[in-house]
């Protein structure tokens, strides 16, 4: 009986994976090779949950540029999880113009699931800060009614740079 020196006291035969490697080599490689993919795949899920929680984090940060990024960071992944959404969607109240405009942002690359930050965006049409309005501004477009922003522009009244609005 051979024993198997990388763990003591086992032997080949006790070891179904060195027994198939003699009975079968094209099918014991194909079972390392699945468990190292999977546990490539589990590692990339482990980094990117820590990114994830690391992101979140930046939204609390005293400095807008790590705010920023943060909202910046979570944007592509905030349609699969309701946390991050809602984290991401907090910062269009944030008090930096740079952030909200980025929350702002991302709801145009959450999609339709960011339906929820419509009355937040609704209430941006009436920020001071020109570009945090037309960030706003496109990102209701993208749910697609025209509604949504003629009921912002009589709540909030027309923005300075849309004069015109007055008129609808």
């Amino acid at each position: 009986m051979k024993t198997n020196s990388a763990v003591p006291g086992s032997t080949r035969e006790e070891c179904p994976l060195l027994r198939l490697k003699a009975s079968r080599p094209v099918v014991a490689w194909a079972v390392v090779l699945f468990l190292i993919v999977s546990a490539f795949s589990l590692s990339r899920a482990a980094v990117a949950a820590a990114g994830i929680d690391a992101a979140m984090a930046q939204l609390q940060a005293p400095d807008w540029e790590v705010r920023k990024q943060g909202v910046e960071t979570l944007a592509p992944s905030a349609g699969e999880s309701r946390e991050v959404m809602n984290a991401v969607l907090g910062a269009l109240r944030d008090g930096d113009s740079r952030v909200r405009r980025a929350a702002a942002d991302a709801t145009k690359q959450i999609g339709p699931k960011a339906r929820s930050a419509i009355p937040a965006l609704i209430e941006l049409l009436a920020d001071k800060d020109e570009q945090v309005r037309q960030s706003a501004a496109e990102a209701l477009g993208q749910f697609g009614s025209n509604r949504i922003c003629t009921t912002g522009i009589r709540r909030c009244g027309p923005p300075p740079s849309m004069p015109w609005a007055g008129l609808a």
